[in-house]
């Protein structure tokens, strides 16, 4: 495998790993984590991903309980 040894060192600093291991593991859930993240905006732009409003959302945190 050859390796890019300027854009590990880049990707260390901006991830803040020290170890070749601890870089790709944490970039590749990186590359994942921003997948994911583009998909639900995907679903919430086309309105298939029912999140409601943020008043909506303000209800739900309400406390359901009395004092």
């Amino acid at each position: 495998m050859e390796i890019d040894f300027d854009a590990l060192e880049r990707a260390q600093t901006l991830l803040g790993t020290t170890t070749m291991r601890e870089t790709i593991d944490k970039a590749l859930r990186e590359v994942d984590r921003r997948a994911r993240l583009r998909h639900a905006a995907d679903l919430i732009r086309r309105g298939e991903l029912n999140i409601g409003t943020p008043e909506d959302l303000a209800e739900l945190r309400k406390p359901r309980y009395a004092e």
